[in-house]
């Protein structure tokens, strides 16, 4: 009976260690390049150098001069140049001097500055300048040219004046 056979022998299911070896090699090394990449790239995060933090007045004399290389006084915008003009010096007061001042109007305004004991003595100043500028945002009123390019300079020289020695 040649179409029945013998059983066939039983087959080792266990691996030998050559190839288990092998095979733990590989998944160490995989392993081990995976990890590699991830502890790089957080150590490359940590390394990247801090952002150097611009000093209050420094912002607001860049800001300031790029408005007025807009030349809107010169066209005769003066709502939008005073507008801008307003916000800036707003911010630079209140990160200098931290009075809050970006949502207040002028009469709230005026509280926050008189009782803002570092603005030494400049506080009448500020309210008129304020004020004016109001007039000017807010009405058909225009000031004469003079006083306009008074209180198109006035924050340039109140950042230069209040400005302790030591950041000059």
């Amino acid at each position: 009976m040649p179409d029945i056979r013998d059983i066939k022998e039983i087959e080792s299911v266990f691996y030998s260690f050559g190839e288990i070896a092998i095979f733990v090699s590989i998944l160490l090394l995989l392993l081990g390049s995976i990890l590699g990449i991830i502890f790089y790239l957080r150590r490359r995060k940590k390394k990247q150098k801090p952002t150097a933090i611009e000093l209050a007045h420094v912002i607001a004399l860049r800001e300031l001069e790029k408005l007025s290389k807009t030349a809107l006084l010169e066209k005769k915008q003066y709502k939008k140049y005073f507008f801008r003009q307003t916000e800036i010096f707003k911010t630079y007061l209140e990160s200098q001097f931290r009075i809050d001042t970006l949502e207040k109007t002028t009469e709230e305004l005026q509280r926050e500055i008189t009782a803002c004991s570092e603005l030494n003595g400049h506080s009448k100043e500020l309210i008129t300048f304020f004020i004016d500028t109001d007039v000017i945002k807010f009405s058909t009123f225009l000031p004469e040219d003079t006083r306009i390019k008074n209180l198109a300079e006035y924050p340039k020289i109140f950042i230069t004046t209040t400005l302790p020695k030591t950041q000059l």
